[in-house]
């Protein structure tokens, strides 16, 4: 399946370990897709330049990753300031799909916070792939939730979901 040259998988860069694991998640995605890698970081804007220097950073090190990955794929970078929900919200309008890695709140910190994927899940407008660590930390054994809005919506029809293998508990973003 080919893609429109202005679609690109999306995933939000934060430094964390599940975010690795969305850039690796969101590459393979792109280059089963033939789609543009999009990596953006979030930043909060200060007077002060060190929030944008740290997300380039963050960005220039996902863009490593993902060309040690896929050295052919087409990637964008995007450091931008403003809430991360915010930013890769606004991102999710014309993307194929978001991709963002996931955080471990414990309860008590749940209750008082919503994780960007959670918003992220309920208001983008494409599928939005929310990337778990898993124990091996391999991207075999990543676990992932796909969110889309349902049947009616334009989204789902245009990106085929990554299929579960009955013998392993990652999905993987595969045509076959």
């Amino acid at each position: 399946m080919s893609t429109t040259p202005h679609r690109a998988v999306v995933v939000g860069v934060d430094g964390s370990p599940t975010a690795a694991l969305a850039v690796a998640w969101a590459a393979e995605a792109a280059h089963a897709h033939d789609a543009t890698l999009r990596l953006v970081a979030a930043y909060r804007d200060r007077l002060v330049a060190e929030p944008r220097a740290e997300a380039v950073d963050l960005l220039d090190a996902a863009v490593a990753q993902a060309r040690c990955l896929f050295p052919d794929l087409v990637i964008e970078t995007m450091d931008v300031p403003g809430s991360p929900a915010n930013v890769l919200l606004s991102e999710s309008e014309d993307a194929l799909a978001l991709v963002v890695g996931s955080r471990r709140l414990g309860p008590l910190h749940r209750i008082f916070t919503t994780s960007v994927g959670r918003t992220l899940a309920v208001t983008a407008a494409c599928p939005v792939v929310v990337v778990r660590e898993s124990p091996s930390r391999s991207i075999a054994d990543i676990r992932v939730v796909v969110g889309v809005a349902g049947p009616e919506s334009s989204a789902s029809s245009s990106w085929p979901l990554p299929k579960r293998r009955a013998t392993a508990p990652a999905s993987r973003p595969s045509m076959s």
